[in-house]
């Protein structure tokens, strides 16, 4: 047998599963699950997301693989494929977890299926809540599973009973079609469990060879009546956090904690609150300093197996007479209109100062149309502030009655194509065209319900407004139908209505004055550095230890004098946690290293990362983003380039205020 060929192409329509994978061998092992490939749909330009598609008992299912782990890169993965795949039923999030045997068998190899029990939904945050003096207090995820499949789950462990799970059936059939795939098999290694006090020896030792396997340190377990390659199936609670756990002793709190949680993980607590689907895990480790890479290929395997098994439960007809779980015809449902494209990022910290300011901007006067713009340096956190204060107001909307709610919404604005791209996202979610319109039919009929009743009051947020030529150039778009050309300025489209609000984010005062000319508005609120307080706050959370024992094990002026050096600038700040993270380094490491000379400083600065919380054509890394911003001042003033670049040479302490109006 040989590995699948791509047989046939069907639209972005016909896909009613997503399979959300963090992992490289988690989406291999997703895709030799597939009964059948399918040939790629042409892609929007915006999407930047590279899906595998094809079909599994009749399913058809698109496979993706998150950028990077975590949870916000998790919600982001979801938020964007809702943008792009209108009929999606439910999800499954898929791939390797750390297993959690403090109350129940579990085993490497074995899978867990998040269910609910009555507390949770099957998923709990173990990394996020408030401090409290009794402690830190969690906080349970009440979003459960989709009907449908807790229906197939319940059907799986009933049928499991009395018959054999088909995961080593699945995995012996994949391999046959690629042998390749054989590395996914059992991988014939000893399974110990250590017990809780007894930490892994050597940390070059990967394999464990040096660590004492005798009953003192090893949990003894009963011999299980089946072939070594055959998994059990647990149901129960997923645990889910930015961090990866190492720890025996942080497992154990997280079971006191959480009494059935059977596994850890770092995505499902992203999805859970905002799309419909369940999480089906293969245990690679026991999350604690024994871990090593010996057991990830099965148990990615293991978990895509049984996800295959769920999918053969459902009926293909039952999940076509499913709503979608998609927002296209959010215009419909009764809930408050909420179009932005970023998840609430669980690491924001501080602006309150900002975000109260914004709040009296924004407040309308009665009967009037207002419009007030966010100005800073990039990097400083202008789309991060905009994008808590749609998820406070969206909040507030949806305690309102249905006629009192707020839309709110969110365009891209920093080219003609990106706007363009948001004003058809905008028309397709809410039903404004026909999948027959031209582009033509687009600008005017999302302006015409901005402006119309139907959409009663509404918060327009256009990000990265930072070029007034992509508002106020004339440029000319064809009418396939007239064969002629349509002058037209994006400026002309931006809808005007009493008692709503448009809020520009841009890194220019020009741009910025220049867009709120049309109402005279003078509301611009320039966003400063962050305190030196929530500087490192943010470190910490985007570390991943902010209310855990490690952070009690770094030294708070280590990571003081770090944010310090970045300017205490959010986006420098992410970037060396990421560095930081990917590396396994320390704060006073890379500090030291930042230290050592200017061409390093410069290359950490340079460094591009994953942000599921930015839009993905802007550039992430701190000098990208501001070369960004001095090539659009070179396009305009060649002289004030020449005077900038004396400037850099010179003391900033030294520089008068008067030179920067």
């Amino acid at each position: 047998m040989q590995p699948l060929s791509a047989t046939k192409q069907l639209s972005h329509n016909d896909y009613t599963v997503a399979w959300i994978c963090a992992l490289p061998h988690e989406k291999t092992a997703a895709r030799n699950m597939l009964d059948e490939l399918h040939i790629n749909p042409p892609q929007p330009e915006y999407d930047k997301n590279i899906y595998t598609f094809g079909g599994i008992h009749g399913h058809n299912v698109v496979i993706i693989c998150q950028g990077d782990m975590g949870t916000t890169a998790a919600a982001t993965v979801a938020t964007r494929m809702d943008m792009v795949f209108r009929h999606l039923r439910f999800g499954l999030l898929v791939g390797i977890a750390g297993g959690v045997p403090d109350k129940k068998d579990v085993r490497l190899g074995d899978v867990i299926i998040s269910k609910g029990d009555g507390v949770s939904g099957g998923v709990v945050a173990h990394d996020r809540g408030k401090v409290t003096e009794t402690g830190f207090q969690t906080r349970p995820f009440l979003n459960g599973v989709p009907e449908v499949l807790r229906n197939a789950f319940n059907e799986l462990a009933s049928r499991h009973m009395d018959q054999d799970n088909k995961i080593a059936e699945y995995i012996s059939q994949a391999t046959a079609r690629n042998p390749r795939f054989q590395q996914f098999n059992w991988p014939n290694l000893d399974d110990y469990l250590y017990k809780s006090h007894y930490v892994h020896v050597d940390p070059m030792d990967v394999k464990c060879d040096q660590c004492n396997k005798n009953e003192e340190h090893i949990v003894t377990r009963n011999i299980r009546d089946v072939p070594k390659n055959v998994p059990f199936v647990h149901f129960g609670t997923i645990a889910s956090g930015n961090q990866v756990i190492k720890s025996a002793a942080e497992r154990a709190g997280i079971a006191a904690t959480h009494p059935g949680v059977l596994a850890v993980e770092m995505e499902a607590a992203g999805l859970m609150n905002v799309f419909g689907c369940a999480t089906i895990r293969g245990i690679c480790d026991y999350a604690d300093s024994h871990k090593n890479d010996g057991w990830q290929n099965y148990a990615a395997a293991t978990a895509a197996a049984c996800a295959r098994e769920v999918l053969e439960i459902i009926p293909t007809m039952k999940l076509e007479a499913m709503p979608a779980i998609s927002a296209a015809s959010i215009a419909n449902t009764g809930a408050p209109i909420f179009l932005v494209p970023f998840p609430r990022d669980s690491y924001f910290v501080g602006r309150d100062t900002e975000l109260r300011l914004l709040e009296d901007m924004l407040s309308r006067e009665s009967n009037r149309f207002t419009e007030a713009a966010i100005v800073g340096l990039g990097g400083v956190g202008k789309t991060q502030i905009a994008n808590e204060y749609a998820h406070r107001q969206y909040e507030k909307e949806k305690q309102k009655g249905p006629h009192d709610r707020q839309a709110i919404i969110w365009i891209h604005a920093s080219s003609q194509a990106r706007v363009e791209h948001s004003f058809k996202d905008i028309a397709r979610k809410l039903n404004l065209i026909s999948d027959q319109q031209t582009t033509e039919d687009v600008f005017p009929a999302v302006k015409d319900w901005f402006q119309s009743n139907d959409s009663g009051r509404w918060l327009l947020i256009m990000d990265n407004a930072d070029d007034e030529e992509v508002f106020f150039k004339p440029f000319v778009s064809k009418n396939p139908l007239l064969h002629t050309g349509i002058t037209r300025r994006l400026c002309d489209f931006l809808p005007e209505k009493s008692n709503c609000t448009i809020l520009y984010t841009s890194r220019h005062h020009t741009c910025a004055r220049e867009l709120l000319k049309r109402t005279h508005s003078s509301k611009i609120m320039e966003v400063p550095m962050m305190s030196l307080e929530d500087s490192v706050r943010l470190l910490k959370n985007e570390l991943g230890i902010l209310g855990t024992l490690e952070a009690l094990t770094i030294d708070e002026l280590s990571m003081e004098r770090l944010v310090e050096l970045l300017g205490n600038l959010p986006l420098a700040i992410t970037q060396a946690a990421s560095f930081i993270r990917v590396n396994d380094l320390t704060p006073e490491v890379y500090t030291s290293l930042y230290d050592e000379m200017e061409t390093e400083q410069e290359a950490f600065l340079k460094e591009e990362f994953v942000d599921w919380r930015r839009d993905s054509d802007m550039p992430n890394a701190v000098l990208l983003t501001w070369k960004l911003s001095f090539e659009q001042i070179r396009r305009k003033n060649e002289v004030a380039v020449k005077v900038l670049s004396i400037l850099s040479v010179l003391d900033r302490h030294g520089l008068p205020d008067w030179m920067f109006p």
